[in-house]
């Protein structure tokens, strides 16, 4: 974020490409003007933009007072306070929502533009932030929109000083001073340099607090996703469930392979004996995640797996025989049967989630270079059940891990919260969110946001909150009831783990979680899953 910022001021320095560049200022700059113009009540004739980068907008009203002071008054800090409420989304990790502010003023410009160049320059902004927003990829729109708001809050004081620059030309030629410093001069009796210096001082504040804003929240910034980007669960019968991907997330997050194969194609060549067993398997599978009780019939399994009724009736036979399957006589249906139940518990009794997680933590941290931690809940904690040093640190000093941690502000407790209900969120919540780094989350409804955005994107940041060196990111690992049994994290060193770094971790977490949580017997969090936590994540909103 810092380099985005230091660009941003070396182009600033440059004349022609702050001449290019001042125009997106005018334009904001008159939209202030305008906005406060309609809140103290006066009546909006038009707004223009020059080639020369000045700009004017006509309003109709009383000719003094508080309402046409305010409106004077609003051009300059307009820019910088609009940079501020942009730092201030990409702190809470909004950067598509600053890409929407600006369009929106753009539009709203739009609507009041009385002059053709003022509305080719318009235009062309509106375009380019149109194209940024609705096809570039998430890294680039949090560039663009970390630039636009370095531009606003390091463009402001420039254009305040640019004024005053002017100011002193124009009185060493004899003639009338009309900007905004000159008009509030008249109307206040304020000499025109102490409106100068409060624009100045304004801009200052708004640039300290928005860089503030944007330097603490990077890099984690670069990955935070809008609540609405939720993360689907494949059908793993659907031969296209490799590649789909996540709206709103910029990789794939589902690698369930499909097990169902057309009749036309042979994977070996020669083996059919291998392709009716794939066929048996994936209709065992589809007799598993049925939720209806009565079963399925046999044209209804056939749809499924994409082949005729008849196949499927010639693959149940042996299923039948060994109890895997159950038809009932009535209705012909299948379920799944006894034989399914003992193979179940046969294989359940042999597991525990530590050595189940064991080769996927080692293919973490082979993957990542990064410290792989597995945690599980323990009330209102969650215990280190096992962990794996980066790649290359061995003789080396490994930093010393808590046996438990706090679930507020940690990745790994985030992640258990995310999928564990609003039961043990609820009671985290009044055991008191006990702040361990300045950057913890200590506000209730922050921490069921933070807990409802984490579910629906499908893994958890821990940005600094319980170590002020330490960034992490952890997914859920469900078991074959549905319940949350451990997280998976990745763990590194902040200064290393960038925005991208955090991005491609996330991605490798995602799919290890998955691993495991297939290997424990589990489905994973599926879309109605998700939906109902978020709906009772907003009823414990609204109740708080």
């Amino acid at each position: 974020m810092l380099v985005v910022g230091a660009v941003v001021l070396a182009a600033l320095m440059l004349p022609g490409v702050w001449h290019l560049l001042r125009h997106g200022l005018t334009i904001v700059h008159e939209a202030a003007h305008a906005g406060v113009a309609v809140l103290v009540g006066r009546r909006l004739s038009g707004i223009r933009v020059h080639s020369d980068t000045s700009g004017l907008t006509v309003s109709r009203g009383r000719a003094r007072g508080p309402g046409m002071v305010a409106t004077v008054a609003a051009g300059y800090p307009g820019p910088a306070l609009l940079g501020a409420a942009a730092a201030w989304l990409l702190s809470r990790g909004y950067a598509l929502g600053v890409l929407w502010l600006l369009l929106l003023v753009v539009v709203l410009v739009l609507l009041q533009i009385r002059n053709w160049y003022g509305l080719w320059a318009v235009l062309v902004s509106g375009v380019a932030l149109v194209a940024v927003t609705l096809w570039a990829p998430a890294q680039v729109q949090t560039v663009v929109a970390a630039g636009l708001t370095w531009f606003f809050l390091l463009g402001a004081p420039r254009a305040v000083v640019e004024m005053q620059v002017q100011r002193r030309r124009v009185r060493r030629r004899g003639g009338r001073d009309e900007s905004d410093a000159g008009l509030l001069a008249g109307l206040t009796h304020v000499p025109a340099i102490v409106w100068v210096g409060a624009f100045l001082a304004v801009c200052g504040v708004l640039l300290a607090a928005g860089g503030a804003w944007l330097l603490a929240a990077w890099p984690v910034t670069g990955i935070t996703y809008p609540p609405w980007a939720d993360v689907p669960t494949c059908d793993p019968m659907c031969p296209s469930a490799a590649s789909a991907t996540a709206p709103g997330l910029p990789f794939s997050v589902c690698d369930s392979e499909a097990v169902s194969t057309p009749p036309e194609i042979e994977p070996h060549s020669g083996r059919n004996e291998s392709l009716s067993l794939r066929r048996a398997l994936a209709l065992l599978d589809v007799c598993a995640r049925e939720t209806d009780p009565t079963g399925l019939t046999a044209a209804e399994i056939g749809r499924r797996l994409g082949v005729h009724k008849s196949t499927v009736l010639r693959l149940a036979a042996p299923l039948l025989e060994s109890e895997l399957l159950r038809r009932d006589t009535t209705s012909g249906r299948f379920r799944l049967g006894p034989g399914a139940l003992r193979l179940g518990h046969a294989y359940l009794s042999t597991l525990d989630v530590e050595s189940v997680a064991a080769p996927s933590l080692d293919e973490l941290a082979r993957t990542t270079g990064c410290l792989t931690v597995l945690t599980v809940p323990d009330g209102l904690q969650s215990r280190i059940a096992g962990h794996r040093p980066a790649p290359g640190t061995a003789g080396r000093a490994v930093p010393r891990l808590p046996s438990v941690v706090p679930l507020h502000c940690t990745a790994p407790g985030k992640a258990i919260l995310s999928v564990a209900g609003t039961a043990l969120l609820e009671r985290a919540v009044a055991g008191g969110l006990r702040p361990v780094t300045p950057r913890s989350i200590t506000d209730p409804g922050e921490l069921r946001a933070e807990v409802l955005r984490t579910r629906r994107r499908g893994f958890a940041v821990d940005d600094r909150e319980f170590d002020p060196d330490v960034r992490a990111v952890a997914a859920p690992v469900l078991d074959h009831t549905g319940d949350v049994v451990a997280a998976l994290a990745v763990v590194g060193p902040a200064a290393r783990m960038s925005a991208a770094a955090v991005q491609e971790h996330a991605r490798s977490v995602v799919l290890a979680a998955r691993t495991v949580t297939r290997r424990l017997g589990g489905a994973g969090l599926g879309p109605s899953a998700a939906a109902g936590g978020a709906a009772e994540d907003l009823r414990a909103r609204r109740g708080a």
